[in-house]
């Protein structure tokens, strides 16, 4: 048995029947790797790495989610009218609406990363685009020659302020 977190596992194989895969027929035999998710991630993405898991080195494996809607990730994203229906309505929802319920939530948290990570992307741009102007500006300073040489020691630099 392999308990894995988000980041285990980076750039590393399950090798089935363990490190020298002694077992690895039996394990085969036994229908693989079973990959099983409690709970789904904010991003689809990060689902389908952990599924991914499953189909390594053509052995035989099988996939599993579950998910509660009181997850952290439905009770984060979900609009209001969705959190009342969950209410009103809880484990006797059809499982249908249950997964729609769950896949809304996780595009909603997917969105809002996408929408953190271009504001991020767009600041840092702009902190860019200002340092480029400011030292464009020094260097014109500097090269001009009625410009005073700035003070290159410390004890100049205290003595003009």
């Amino acid at each position: 048995m392999t308990i894995s977190t988000l980041m285990s596992g980076r750039g590393t194989g399950t090798r089935l029947g363990g490190v020298d895969g002694r077992d690895h027929d039996e394990v085969v035999g036994r229908g693989g790797l079973a990959v099983i998710a409690a709970g789904r991630y904010a991003s689809r993405r990060l689902d389908a790495q952990l599924r991914g898991r499953s189909a390594r080195q053509d052995d035989p494996a099988s996939s599993s989610t579950y998910a509660s809607l009181r997850d952290e990730l439905v009770q984060s994203n979900s609009p209001a009218y969705i959190l009342a229906e969950i209410d009103r309505h809880g484990g006797d929802l059809p499982a249908l609406r249950r997964r729609r319920i769950a896949d809304t939530s996780q595009d909603i948290a997917q969105s809002i990363r996408l929408d953190r990570h271009r504001a991020t992307l767009a600041y840092s741009r702009a902190i860019s685009a200002q340092r480029r102007a400011v030292l464009a500006r020094r260097s014109e300073l500097f090269a001009d020659e009625h410009a005073a040489t700035p003070p290159t020691t410390r004890s100049e630099r205290q003595a003009t302020g």
